[in-house]
């Protein structure tokens, strides 16, 4: 089993890139295919630029990610303002006000703080291109919100948002299930 935390308070673009290409390497030999391994890898470089660029607390952004055949795990973390208040920062979300609805939108291509025709706003795309045929489970959570997606075609049109008690920040967690043989995975 491999786990690697990485805390962003200190991390610069070297330690960034050496955690990413770890995380690469430890969800291969946790069993899923390269491409997958690598569009998870890009999934978890853009979760940790959200942190940066949308969270104003980047400082408490974290990134963790656990292997062992046939599983992987990742988390990436903060305790800054939130994907609702974040949103709200352009005038299309400006009267946005349920935490769930937030989080189900900025999940979506294109939508963003900087507006839907802003071209931004692609980032979870890798995340759900590498999960599409994996057995998956995706928890995201901000504000007074949990939205889940699980199974063999983790998407957003298959989540499950409920009220939770208040949480500061934005949280992404994934668990990935490799679909290969478990006997393969051990060497």
């Amino acid at each position: 089993m491999r786990t690697t935390f990485s805390p962003l308070v200190e991390a610069d673009d070297l330690q960034r890139n050496r955690f990413l290409m770890a995380a690469r390497a430890a969800a291969e030999a946790a069993g899923l295919a390269k491409p997958i391994a690598q569009s998870l890898a890009a999934a978890l470089r853009e979760l940790e630029s959200n942190i940066h660029e949308h969270s104003a607390r980047a400082a408490s952004g974290i990134l963790a990610f656990q292997a062992r055949p046939p599983l992987f795990e990742f988390v990436v973390a903060d305790s800054g303002v939130g994907v609702l208040a974040t949103l709200r920062d352009d005038k299309e979300f400006a009267n946005l006000t349920d935490h769930g609805l937030a989080m189900r939108a900025a999940l979506q291509d294109n939508v963003s703080r900087y507006g839907r025709g802003s071209g931004r706003g692609n980032g979870f795309r890798d995340l759900f291109l590498g999960l599409a045929h994996l057995n998956a489970d995706l928890r995201f959570r901000s504000g007074d919100h949990a939205l889940l997606i699980s199974g063999p075609q983790a998407e957003l049109k298959t989540a499950r948002l409920s009220q939770k008690a208040q949480f500061q920040g934005f949280l992404a967690a994934a668990r990935c299930q490799s679909m290969m043989p478990q006997s393969a995975t051990h060497h």
